[in-house]
C-alpha cells in the first residue's frame, strides 16, 4: 500500500534536507508547495477544486487518496520545490532536475488523460 499518511510538509522538508522540527523557512516551502499543488490541479491531480497546505496536516492522501499510480506527485512536489527554495548551482545538475520535473508532469498527464479516457469509455 502507498504510504498516503505522511504529511506533505514534512515529506517536502525532508527532501530538501531539513528536519522536520525546523521550521524558519516553512513558510517559503509552503509557498513553493502550493505553487506546485497548483501546476497538479492544472494537469487535474488531486481533489476538484485544488488544495493547499498551511501547516503539517495536510497529507498524501487528502492530494492522492490511495492510488498507487500517483505516487510520481511525491517526486514532482520534491523537485518541483526544490528548483525554487534551492536551485542547484551546477548546470548539468540543474538541467537533469527539470528533465525529472518535465518528465513527471508528462506521466501525470498520461495518467490521467487514460482515467477520464477510460471513464468515457464506460459511459457510453
Amino acid at each position: 500500500m502507498a504510504d498516503v499518511e505522511g504529511s506533505i510538509l514534512q515529506d517536502v522538508k525532508k527532501m530538501l534536507g531539513l528536519a522536520a522540527d525546523y521550521s524558519p523557512f516553512d513558510a517559503e516551502i509552503v509557498l513553493h508547495t502550493n505553487s506546485a499543488l497548483s501546476k497538479l490541479d492544472q494537469l487535474g491531480v488531486g481533489p476538484a477544486g485544488g488544495m493547499s497546505i498551511s501547516d503539517e496536516q495536510a497529507t498524501w492522501a487528502d492530494l492522492i487518496g490511495d492510488d498507487h499510480r500517483l505516487n510520481m506527485v511525491k517526486t514532482f512536489l520534491g523537485l518541483t520545490v526544490k528548483l525554487a527554495f534551492d536551485p542547484p548551482q551546477i548546470g548539468h545538475v540543474l538541467t537533469a532536475m527539470k528533465e525529472q520535473i518535465a518528465e513527471q508532469e508528462w506521466r501525470l498527464s498520461c495518467t490521467i488523460e487514460n482515467d477520464r479516457w477510460e471513464a468515457a469509455r464506460a459511459g457510453r
